[in-house]
């Protein structure tokens, strides 16, 4: 014969939970922190269009996605018709200009982060794009 279920109710708050200590947080920028990927691909489908490439954005999502801007910029120097004409610069500063205008935390991530600071958990956010999304 086997013993009834003991229910779990409010009552066993008084058991001691596991503690657990955390050193450090590590968020990935884009996702967690900011999605930056929509604007990404948004500014670099047009600036692809404007040498020549112009490609659907699920064209340009499938071809570049976590590509690097050399690597972008080899195959934009290869392929495109109209020649490089200055395209990695012409990304970037289209790129920055609209993560300043656009470009917002994901919902409950500052609150997030300050519980965290509030705690005295440290917390680190990585970045493999480029040191210029300095905002956070």
């Amino acid at each position: 014969m086997s013993k009834p279920a003991i229910p779990l109710s409010a009552t066993d708050a008084a058991v001691p939970k596991p503690h657990v200590d955390v050193a450090l947080v590590s968020f990935d920028f884009d996702g967690a922190v900011a999605d930056s990927e929509v604007i990404s691909l948004g500014t670099l489908q047009t600036t692809l269009a404007e040498v020549g490439l112009d490609w659907p954005l699920e064209d340009v999502r499938a071809r570049f996605l976590g590509s690097s801007l050399a690597t972008i910029s080899d195959y934009v120097a290869q392929h495109s018709p109209n020649g490089d004409r200055g395209f990695a610069d012409a990304w970037q500063s289209r790129l920055f200009a609209s993560f300043r205008e656009k470009l917002e935390p994901v919902s409950g991530i500052v609150e997030l982060l300050q519980s965290l600071r509030g705690q005295g958990i440290r917390y680190c956010i990585g970045n493999f794009g480029t040191s210029e999304i300095d905002w956070v």
